[in-house]
């Protein structure tokens, strides 16, 4: 049986192979203050038991997390979490007609948010985080003191951008390892694999249990629409207690969770 220990030693080697010439700058890290943060999971569903009890929609247990994903490696699990659920939806390559889970998490309290920012420039100049993209880049220009050309580190960032667009994960786990478990950060922010509009976060366990469960949603992928059914909601023992969904889940759903906003 590989150690965890083994996994650790792996990601990084990889990670010091990566940053071999010239790494990750560290002013690629960007905070927010006193944020409220709403975070999307996504699952595909057995359409036979769509309202389970088992509340398990939340990162797995170290010990259960037994393989490489984007951005984790074995037994250091991450949090992953879409910008919207229409891209959860292409992420997971689910067809027109299937069924999936929506897992809703907010910050209850404004928090202090830090995060690794791994963004192209192909990226939308219509979504939100493009903002944050351009002000580093210009953050970047200004730093008269930097160890490389400003270019050179931009592309750096770029390189590893386009990294966790790839379908090997071995790369991608190491640079996460390294942000998240070993210099502590909360979140690594990183483009959607599947096109230029979106982006996903993968988020620290311990950010993670920071944040609340609001619900759980049934929903339906129509391949252009989401159609929610049940909405499971959280109880005393953590179980989830299901109810059809109703219009005022339907409108919150539409003006918060559809996408990743403040003021949750």
């Amino acid at each position: 049986m590989t150690s965890k220990a083994h996994y650790v030693a792996t990601a990084e080697m990889r990670y010091r192979k990566l940053a071999e010439n010239g790494g990750l700058s560290a002013l690629a890290v960007r905070g927010h203050e006193s944020i409220k943060l709403t975070f999307v999971r996504g699952r595909i569903a057995d359409p036979t038991n769509l309202t389970p009890t088992e509340n398990h929609f939340s990162y797995p247990p170290a010990d259960k997390c037994g393989d490489y994903g984007r951005a984790n490696i074995p037994h250091y699990p991450v949090l992953y979490a879409g910008e919207t659920p229409a891209v959860i939806a292409e992420e997971l390559g689910i067809s027109p007609n299937s069924w999936l889970h929506l897992a809703i998490f907010y910050t209850p309290d404004p928090v202090n948010f830090e995060y690794l920012v791994l963004l192209h420039d192909m990226l939308s100049s219509e979504n939100r985080w493009s903002t944050v993209r351009e002000e580093l880049h210009h953050h970047l220009t200004e730093q008269a003191d930097l160890p490389a050309q400003v270019e050179n580190v931009w592309s750096r960032m770029q390189e590893a951008s386009a990294l966790f667009r790839g379908p090997d994960y071995a790369d991608t786990s190491a640079i996460a390892y390294h942000w998240l478990y070993t210099q502590g950060l909360d979140a690594i922010l990183y483009p959607s694999a599947r096109n230029d509009r979106w982006c996903n976060f993968a988020l620290h366990p311990r950010f993670a249990d920071r944040l609340r469960q609001y619900c759980v949603l049934a929903c339906h992928w129509t391949g252009s629409v989401f159609e929610l059914h049940h909405t499971g909601r959280p109880s005393d023992t953590g179980q989830l207690r299901w109810e059809a969904t109703t219009r005022e889940d339907w409108q919150q759903f539409k003006s918060t969770y559809s996408h990743l906003t403040s003021g949750a």
